[in-house]
């Protein structure tokens, strides 16, 4: 990748497969497996975002063993605490991509992310990218190599960031694009309540319907991460406000693969009038008045 020509047919080659695919999850499967062969890998996971919070959506990813908890604590991590990287800081940034090791000076260690997921999943070296297009963030994407693998070179971060406001373009096509089809999905909400750990306890027939509408994650992961990153995200959140100081609670807006908004609500539990560690989450259609402000 260091010859410039080469490095230049090889973006085209994947703007083009950028454009040529409808569906979000296809998009990012299809470029990923391109990106493989030109910045190696051994594992990733790219997110759409909602350009309004920034809230990471629906995921695919390759993430072997990854448990709920897991998941939880990448949201956690995202939103809740000081690390390195981090998408939404990306996305302003003139390189919209980084690596952890550059992020760090070579200290992996200070990064509670590389502490708490990467390393004890033997993943060393990280490269992370926003995509983002006329102010609005699409896109979060994260490579990972292990250890013994030679850590992310310069000119594949800068590769990868190259291809970042393409990328932001093919996946606002794919999520947009998809027509409305009145009358197809119930108005009912649903409700699902997800433990400390963010395992399912309890859900109702219209939030399972929900879940199955909006393909919360794919990829080879274990079967039972159904759930939409949006889910994990405002649930982390949910955990972390004092909801008696008033504070707005969180939502975030996904795509169904028929093209409806929905919105994401969460509220933290309360057992016998003291704050549980579970969380209520509430799926309903949005407001298509306020659904397509980014």
């Amino acid at each position: 990748m260091h010859d410039t020509q080469e490095a230049l047919r090889a973006r085209q080659a994947i703007i083009r497969l950028a454009h040529t695919r409808s569906d979000s999850f296809a998009l990012r499967q299809a470029v990923a497996d391109r990106l493989r062969k030109h910045v190696p890998f051994d594992a990733f996971c790219w997110w759409t975002t909602d350009p309004a919070t920034m809230f990471l959506t629906t995921s695919v990813a390759e993430w072997w063993e990854m448990p709920s908890a897991e998941c939880v604590e990448i949201h956690r991590n995202e939103y809740l605490e000081p690390d390195f990287n981090k998408f939404r800081e990306l996305a302003r940034s003139r390189l919209p991509a980084a690596t952890l090791a550059h992020a760090t000076d070579g200290k992996p260690a200070r990064s509670a992310r590389y502490r708490r997921m990467m390393r004890p999943d033997g993943f060393e070296f990280e490269l992370r990218a926003s995509q983002a297009v006329d102010g609005a963030c699409w896109g979060a994407l994260a490579l990972y190599r292990r250890g013994g693998s030679p850590a992310f070179e310069r000119h594949e971060v800068e590769f990868v960031s190259k291809l970042g406001p393409h990328l932001a373009e093919g996946l606002r096509t794919s999520l947009l694009a998809a027509a409305i089809e009145d009358g197809k999905v119930s108005d009912a909400p649903g409700l699902l309540v997800l433990d400390g750990k963010g395992r399912l306890t309890a859900a109702t027939a219209g939030a399972a319907r929900w879940i199955d509408e909006i393909h919360g994650s794919i990829g080879r992961r274990p079967a039972e991460h159904r759930l939409s990153e949006a889910v994990w995200a405002v649930a982390s959140l949910a955990r972390s406000l004092d909801q008696d100081a008033g504070a707005r609670l969180p939502r975030a807006r996904v795509r169904t693969d028929e093209g409806e908004w929905l919105l994401v609500h969460a509220a933290r539990m309360e057992r016998d009038g003291e704050p549980s560690d579970e969380v209520a989450i509430i799926i309903e259609r949005a407001d298509r008045s306020r659904s397509h402000r980014c």
